[in-house]
């Protein structure tokens, strides 16, 4: 599951650097410029024309247009760090609440021992018997502990 996470968080990283780096080279920007038009946010202007108050028009196109020149912010790229920000966190929430459920009860996870089966451990009697009726899996250990 990490690993998997890992690479797709990978994937994603590369294509949205190369997506700026396509977007940013300097032929691209001339161009831009040059026939840069003045476009209002839809959302915006969606806002204004729903009927909505002054200021929630006004503060959605503050938030959602990026401005020209001095005033030019990055607003895309500020929603896409929220945004990835906010699933960051659940994902976190999310792993750490399965980790908690995982930890008090080993048998959820495949290893239902108290303890690790080894040589240098004490063995209970009860434990040494099982093992010692168990089939070839067991008959290793049985031998290695009687010893």
């Amino acid at each position: 599951m990490l690993g998997g996470g890992l690479v797709i968080l990978v994937a994603v990283l590369s294509a949205v650097a190369l997506g700026f780096a396509f977007r940013g080279a300097p032929e691209r920007i001339a161009r831009k410029a040059w026939l840069e038009q003045v476009r209002p946010s839809r959302v915006a202007s969606a806002a204004a024309s729903a009927g909505l108050p002054v200021a929630a028009s006004v503060g959605a196109r503050f938030a959602l247009e990026p401005g020209r020149g001095r005033t030019a912010v990055p607003v895309r790229a500020a929603l896409l760090g929220g945004v990835l920000a906010v699933s960051l966190v659940v994902a976190t929430l999310s792993f750490g609440s399965g980790l908690q459920q995982l930890v008090p009860h080993p048998a959820l996870h495949g290893w239902d021992w108290s303890y690790m089966l080894n040589p240098s451990n004490e063995v209970p009697p009860q434990a040494l018997a099982l093992l010692n009726k168990g089939p070839g899996l067991f008959a290793a250990w049985s031998t290695r502990l009687s010893e």
